[in-house]
């Protein structure tokens, strides 16, 4: 009952590289993807393999087109994420999270369940469940209004 569009690739490798004397190094991938019942990957979308472990999407997630899902990536259940949206690789995404277009998430994040992330924000560290977010970086929307309120005044206070 999964839905996989036009162009949608699953399982390239993951971008994985070492330096080694100066040269990057190709390290390859054999983990996988396991993609549970129920999930739609829109068209033109990446998900890459795991390194060594599976990258999970989960029962019921819907990924939009042109999407790109990095390798170690686990997606837990109900989740929707919108247009050219990136997750970076070993990024855990929990249930019920909402992530609008052109999000950055990056590698290593955790985003508890519920989260909400508005469109063209950047993610980073560890996101806690109850929250809407947005900005880069994403900061908690009461937090990210205060700031940008303040921003709007600098112009009056630098001529003062």
């Amino acid at each position: 009952r999964c839905r996989i569009h036009s162009g949608a690739v699953i399982g390239s490798d993951g971008f994985a590289y070492e330096q080694l004397k100066g040269e990057p190094y190709r390290i390859s991938h054999w983990g996988g993807v396991i993609i549970e019942d129920d999930v739609e990957i829109g068209a033109n979308s990446c998900v890459d393999q795991g390194m060594l472990e599976p990258t999970r999407i989960g029962k019921a997630v819907k990924i939009d087109n042109l999407v790109h899902v990095g390798h170690n990536v686990d997606i837990q259940a109900g989740t929707i994420i919108a247009a050219q949206s990136g997750i970076s690789g070993s990024a855990k995404i929990g249930k019920g999270v909402l992530l609008g277009g052109q999000v950055g998430v990056s590698d290593h994040s955790i985003l508890d369940d519920g989260v909400q992330v508005a469109a063209k924000s950047g993610v980073h560290g560890h996101l806690v469940s109850g929250e809407k977010y947005f900005g880069i970086p994403a900061l908690p929307k009461k937090k990210a209004f205060e700031i940008l309120r303040a921003v709007r005044h600098l112009p009056k206070w630098m001529r003062r």
